[in-house]
């Protein structure tokens, strides 16, 4: 094999390397969040989950309070859940924090709930 077919191999097993390197950043990132949503049943697509990111909400927060409320009943979408948690005034640190809200505006809209 010639200097240049080696090189070439080379580049080539480099490429391949950085490739399995970015898909598995990528899973490790969103996959898992994504995989969450999946196991409950709940259709969430992955650019979803990489649009809460760009939009600097954690999405680990919203999806967890999108399974929890959906597993009460609570028909709401993520947007509607990202605009609750932009809405407030003070950082919201956990889900069970953002169901709260939820629930509590809920209760507010409907009282015979």
């Amino acid at each position: 094999m010639t200097d240049g077919g080696v090189i070439l191999e080379f580049a080539f097993f480099a490429f391949i390397c950085l490739i399995c390197v970015v898909i598995g950043a990528f899973f490790i990132l969103y996959g898992r969040i994504w995989l969450r949503a999946y196991l409950a049943i709940l259709h969430v697509p992955i650019l979803e989950i990489i649009r809460l990111r760009l939009r600097r909400v954690p999405p680990v927060l919203i999806i967890e309070a999108y399974i929890s409320l959906n597993k009460e009943g609570v028909p709401i979408s993520t947007g509607d859940l990202q605009e609750i948690y932009l809405q407030q005034p003070v950082r919201i640190r956990r889900s069970s924090e953002l169901v709260l809200l939820v629930t509590k505006d809920l209760k507010r809209l409907s009282p015979e709930v």
